[in-house]
C-alpha cells in the first residue's frame, strides 16, 4: 500500500445498486435501480450521525457511481440540515481513473488527492475499492456490498478502520433504536 497523503479520515462507499433492465447500455452508463435509489440516500443520513462532513468527494466516472455520489450527499445534506446543522457542499471529483480501478489505481488517486481535504469521500467498484479497504487496513475483512460504507481515521499516515455499515444492518439499527 503506497498511499502518502496526509488526508485524517478516508471514507470509502460502493456505488448504490444498479440497474440492468437496458441490455444495450454500456457498463459505464448503467443507472441505479430502485434499491439503489432508495439506498444511497438513506446511507448518506446514516453516516451524517455518525462521520464529519467530507472535504472532497472522488467519484468514478460511471453513471452509477455519480447517482450514488449525489444522492447519498443529498441524505447527508438533509439530516444535517433538519437537525439545525450547516452543511458545507464539498468539492466533487469525477474521475475515470476510479472506473473499475485496481487497488494500484486507488493507491494513486488518494496520493493525487490525498492533500486536498481533512475528509475524502470516495465511491468506487468492486472488486478494486474492497481490495483497497483491506490493503489500506487489513483489519478490514468484511465484504463490500453495494452502498456499504467503511471509514477510516488516518493518523501520521496509519489507517485505522472505525466504521462498517452495510445498508440492510444500518436500516435494522434505525428501526430498533426508534
Amino acid at each position: 500500500m503506497g498511499y502518502t497523503g496526509e488526508v485524517t479520515r478516508l471514507t470509502l462507499l460502493r456505488h448504490a445498486k444498479s440497474s440492468w433492465d437496458d441490455p444495450e447500455l454500456r457498463d459505464i452508463q448503467r443507472p441505479l435501480n430502485s434499491r439503489g435509489l432508495r439506498d444511497a440516500p438513506f446511507m448518506g443520513a446514516y453516516c451524517a450521525d455518525r462521520l464529519s462532513q467530507p472535504d472532497l468527494v472522488l467519484v468514478s466516472s460511471a453513471r452509477r457511481a455519480q447517482e450514488t455520489v449525489e444522492l447519498f450527499l443529498e441524505g447527508w445534506r438533509t439530516r444535517i440540515e433538519s437537525d439545525g446543522g450547516r452543511w458545507r457542499t464539498p468539492e466533487i471529483a469525477v474521475l475515470d481513473e476510479l472506473y473499475l480501478a485496481g487497488s494500484r489505481d486507488w493507491d494513486a488517486v488518494l496520493d493525487q488527492f490525498g492533500r486536498q481535504g481533512d475528509h475524502i469521500l470516495a465511491c468506487g467498484h468492486q472488486p478494486g475499492i474492497g481490495d483497497f479497504a483491506r490493503e489500506f487496513d487489513p483489519r478490514f475483512r468484511g465484504d463490500f456490498p453495494t452502498a456499504a460504507v467503511v471509514s477510516f481515521s488516518v493518523d501520521d499516515g496509519s489507517p485505522e478502520i472505525d466504521f462498517v455499515e452495510r445498508p440492510k444492518d444500518a436500516r435494522r439499527r434505525e428501526e430498533a433504536s426508534s
